[in-house]
């Protein structure tokens, strides 16, 4: 008779880990990050991707709107402050091309003028850094399914 070394594998993570199925009323949303900050882009992917969301990063306002021009987006969340074309001018020509699609602004600006004017733009939210991942998924949540209730 066989004796076991070790004791059988036995995942009693099976629900978290099963993948999502992509129905009608449960679809995949693709969210495009936008931010210069690389391990700042690496943590929110990895957030919302464990929402089961798919994602779209770039360090460009330039990038981001060629991505926006190629693919289908639900979302996007972008940071401000950002070397050549900044948060608010890409929040303008983004809004331009596609008003109905949410985007989240994040800043570190304590500036009130600025999240007015990010707002007077079109933004959907603005969220004040430093942030909590949990703040930022409940925005996601919120705007996603405010664009999908406009959808309809």
């Amino acid at each position: 008779m066989k004796q076991l070394t070790h004791a059988p594998r036995v995942s009693s993570t099976r629900s978290r880990t099963r993948k999502r199925r992509r129905t009608p009323e449960r679809p995949f949303s693709l969210v495009l990050l936008v931010d210069d900050d690389p391990d700042l882009r690496a943590m929110i992917k990895l957030a919302l991707q464990a929402d089961h969301l798919r994602v779209i990063q770039t360090s460009t306002s330039k990038a981001a709107l060629a991505c926006a021009r190629r693919r289908r987006l639900d979302l996007v969340i972008s940071d401000i402050a950002r070397p050549g074309m900044n948060g608010l001018r890409f929040l303008k020509l983004f809004k331009k091309k596609h008003p109905d699609i949410p985007v989240i602004i994040a800043s570190g600006d304590p500036n009130g003028s600025t999240e007015a004017k990010a707002r007077q733009l079109g933004a959907f939210a603005f969220l004040h850094k430093p942030f909590t991942l949990d703040a930022l998924l409940k925005l996601v949540g919120q705007a996603l399914r405010a664009a999908r209730t406009e959808a309809r």
